[in-house]
């Protein structure tokens, strides 16, 4: 026969409670005042306290007043939560910023005040863009062509070289169209730079009839292109002092309230 015995156990959450299941309410009702003091919206800003040891309920109750201020004032109160146990062993000043603002552009919605927020996230997080930029230089179209043309030069010097001899000056003598191939290829590169010139004095004419100045960019051999290969961000500073916090966080705080002013 087995001498172990079965031992029941129930494993309990450390999860806050989203109801008051105390019989006096006492959860419910603490929550109840201080969402009439928010509702109060007094002129002057306001810091509660609330204290109470470990597992009293504390969490409870603002699990509770989010609630109800999700319900009813929605749209006029901002709720901003984070659990500092969380984040233990990080630099609490950083997080909370970083993590405020995180939740206020979310909130906000707006292009213009995300744009904001972020500019003082950069600064929170002492980020700086490093952009490492590779200049590639390219032949331009004329480039091309000019590069294209001096493939013919050492045919046309072989062609002209070897039919100098059977070619005389006579106007009424035959036409040699080997010489004349020759010569083209010869002077190939200058050909296309006659032909970029005609190209250029006609647009450079049309530019001049609309009263614009004409762009000498077609002359250029080599098309200087600049690509961004990647933007590496490093982190400065790991965490802010007291006097940039204050600094930080009042102006996060001017943005939200600009905000609530215009809705």
């Amino acid at each position: 026969m087995s001498n172990y015995k079965t031992v029941k156990f129930k494993v309990l959450s450390d999860n806050c409670s989203a109801e008051d299941h105390l019989e006096d309410r006492t959860h419910e009702r603490i929550a109840d005042k201080l969402y009439e003091i928010i509702s109060a919206e007094s002129s002057e800003g306001m810091t509660v306290g609330l204290e109470g040891e470990w597992g009293a309920g504390k969490s409870t109750v603002i699990r509770l007043l989010q609630e109800k201020l999700k319900a009813e004032r929605q749209d006029k109160t901002f709720v901003f939560y984070i659990d500092a146990w969380e984040h233990e062993g990080d630099h609490l000043r950083r997080v909370f910023l970083e993590m405020l603002i995180a939740r206020l552009q979310k909130w906000s919605q707006t292009k213009k005040y995300f744009r904001a927020l972020k500019t003082i996230n950069d600064k929170v997080t002492a980020k700086s863009s490093t952009k490492f930029i590779t200049h590639r230089a390219r032949l331009s179209c004329f480039g091309k062509m000019l590069a294209f043309s001096t493939v013919f030069v050492p045919f046309g010097s072989v062609i002209v070289s070897k039919l100098f001899n059977e070619v005389t000056i006579d106007p009424q003598g035959p036409f040699h169209r080997g010489f004349c191939l020759g010569l083209t290829m010869l002077f190939a590169p200058l050909i296309v730079y006659i032909l970029e010139a005609i190209r250029w004095l006609i647009s450079a004419g049309i530019s001049w009839l609309h009263g614009k100045t004409p762009s000498v960019d077609g002359w250029a051999v080599f098309d200087s292109k600049a690509r961004v290969d990647r933007v590496k961000e490093t982190s400065l500073s790991d965490e802010r002092s007291s006097v940039e916090f204050s600094k930080y966080f009042d102006e996060i705080i001017f943005v939200a309230d600009y905000k609530l002013r215009e809705d």
